[in-house]
């Protein structure tokens, strides 16, 4: 299935898959580490990593049903573009938040699955412990 809604990659598409994929990286670092200070109890491990994936699924399922056509100009990927690119009229706004919506669903349903897996990881780890 291709990322874009329509299968053509606009600006803001572009954009906002590059910004949500640099977020995501530095909540995978920040679970990564924590998981290896925490390796000496694996079960407790993956447990953390597996709340750390579902805080951030929940943080933007919040940003996707928060927001609005006046919360979309304030967001990183609408500042990123240049004036003359940015929708002006009214399709073109509520085209842009339907992108940007679309962005961070296919993002939290990506971390929903990672906290599926280290959730049924912690499991079976405490349950051969």
């Amino acid at each position: 299935m291709d990322f874009f809604s329509d299968g053509v990659p606009d600006r803001l598409s572009q954009y906002a898959f590059s910004t949500l994929a640099r977020d995501s990286g530095f909540v995978a670092l920040t679970g990564t580490t924590l998981m290896v200070g925490f390796s000496f109890d694996p079960p407790l491990a993956l447990m953390i990593g597996a709340q750390i994936a579902l805080i951030f699924c929940l943080f933007l399922l919040y940003r996707v049903s928060a927001l609005s056509a006046e919360r979309l100009v304030r967001t990183e990927a609408w500042r990123g573009l240049a004036p003359h690119q940015r929708p002006r009229d009214e399709y073109g706004l509520a085209r842009a938040r339907q992108r940007l919506q679309h962005a961070m669903l296919h993002f939290a349903k990506g971390s929903s699955a990672i906290a599926c897996a280290l959730l049924a990881g912690s499991l079976a780890a405490g349950a051969l412990k």
